[in-house]
């Protein structure tokens, strides 16, 4: 009868479980590194997809931004290539400050640019304040609509010149009125 549990036999069975065991522990580890592995490497694809859609949108932001900046620069450029004068003023009473004015609007006035930027818009009305076209422009920024009228205005060096003025709301998101563009023909 073969002895399988003799001395030398028992230190091999013993050596065999311990292997046995060794290996199936060792194969577990190998299993969770694994597993953990692919969890990981599934969060880093989400994350890498989500960063490529995000630099997606960023690519597509950029370039309307840059689209909306040429715009502005465009319209800017427009404004200051008018031959008549544009002024754009604050919607704020009574002052109804100048934000704004172009090129043209120097020319025409003689005002230099930082001596307007600033100001109240009645500085630059002539001393012939009867004129009934003043009400008018003054009737429609206060009731913030459009108006026009053939005014005498003053330049800086005293001479006076006859002048068509417009006057038009700007409007916010809102919808209130936020400035005026003024422009003089």
């Amino acid at each position: 009868k073969p002895d399988w549990f003799g001395a030398g036999k028992r230190t091999s069975m013993l050596v065999l479980g311990i292997g046995i065991l060794l290996t199936l522990l060792s194969a577990a580890y190998l299993q969770s590194v694994t597993a953990r592995s692919r969890h990981i490497q599934g969060l880093v694809d989400l994350r890498t997809a989500e960063l490529q859609r995000t630099n997606a949108l960023l690519v597509d932001d950029i370039a309307a931004r840059k689209q909306a900046e040429h715009a502005l620069q465009l319209r800017q450029r427009a404004i200051d290539s008018s031959v008549n004068a544009i002024l754009i003023i604050r919607a704020e009473k009574p002052d109804f400050m100048i934000d704004y004015v172009n090129p043209a609007f120097v020319q025409i006035t003689g005002y230099p640019r930082d001596e307007d930027i600033g100001q109240p818009f009645r500085t630059l009305q002539s001393d012939y304040r009867d004129q009934p076209g003043i009400e008018e422009i003054r009737s429609a920024m206060r009731e913030q609509r459009e108006g026009s009228a053939t005014l005498r205005s003053l330049r800086k060096d005293g001479s006076l010149f006859w002048n068509d003025i417009y006057v038009s709301p700007v409007r916010d998101g809102e919808g209130h009125v936020s400035h005026f563009v003024v422009t003089q023909y």
